[in-house]
C-alpha cells in the first residue's frame, strides 16, 4: 500500500508516524515524572518539618542559655569546690580504686560473673562491696579464698545465706581496706 503512495505522501505518513511516536514518550515521560514527584513529596514535606523542629529547639536552647547563663569562671569555682569536697576523704588512702578493682578481677575465677562493684571512701578504710553471680558453690568459695589468701584486704565478708544453693549463685562480698 505504501508503494501506491506518492513520494510527497509518504514523507507527510513518516513524520505523522514520527510525531505521534514523539507525543507518546513525552506523554510517558511525563506520567513517570509525575509518578516520581508524588513518590518523593512526603519525603520532602517530613524534611521541611523536621528542618523547622530543629531549628526551633536550637533558637529555644539559644534563648533558655542568654536568659539562664551564668558566669563560666563561677561554673568552674563550683565543679572545683564540689570536686574538693568529694574527694576529701579519699586523700588519706594510699592505694586507688582502680587499684582495688584491678586486683579483685586478677583473683576472680571463670565461675565467678561480676555485675556491680560499690566502692565507698572514708578517712581511713574503703570498703568495696562486689555483686555478682556465681555458676557453682565452689567457684564462689574458691574466690572467697583466693582474695583471703591475697592478704589485701583486711576483712572478707561473705554472707553464708549467699552459699545455700549450688549453682546460680547470686552473690555479695564485702572487702575492707584499712588505711595504716
Amino acid at each position: 500500500m505504501l508503494n501506491f503512495l506518492t513520494q510527497n505522501i509518504k514523507n507527510k505518513v513518516i513524520n505523522e508516524y514520527s510525531l505521534r511516536i514523539v507525543v507518546v514518550l513525552l506523554i510517558m515521560v511525563f506520567i513517570v515524572c509525575v509518578f516520581l514527584i508524588s513518590l518523593f513529596l512526603p519525603s520532602f514535606f517530613m524534611s521541611i518539618y523536621k528542618n523547622s523542629a530543629v531549628d526551633d529547639q536550637y533558637k529555644m536552647m539559644l534563648s533558655n542559655t542568654k536568659e539562664d547563663s551564668i558566669n563560666s569562671i563561677e561554673i568552674v569555682k563550683e565543679n572545683n569546690s564540689l570536686i574538693s569536697v568529694l574527694s576529701s576523704g579519699t586523700q588519706n588512702i594510699s592505694t586507688s580504686t582502680s587499684e582495688f578493682i584491678e586486683k579483685i578481677f586478677l583473683l576472680k575465677n571463670q565461675n565467678i560473673k561480676i555485675s556491680s562493684i560499690s566502692v565507698s571512701n572514708k578517712t581511713n578504710e574503703v570498703k568495696i562491696i562486689i555483686g555478682g553471680i556465681s555458676k557453682t558453690r565452689d567457684g564462689l568459695t574458691l574466690f572467697n579464698k583466693a582474695l583471703k589468701n591475697s592478704h589485701y584486704f583486711d576483712e572478707i565478708i561473705l554472707p553464708v545465706v549467699n552459699l545455700l544453693k549450688s549453682t546460680d549463685i547470686e552473690f555479695s562480698i564485702t572487702l575492707i581496706y584499712k588505711q595504716k
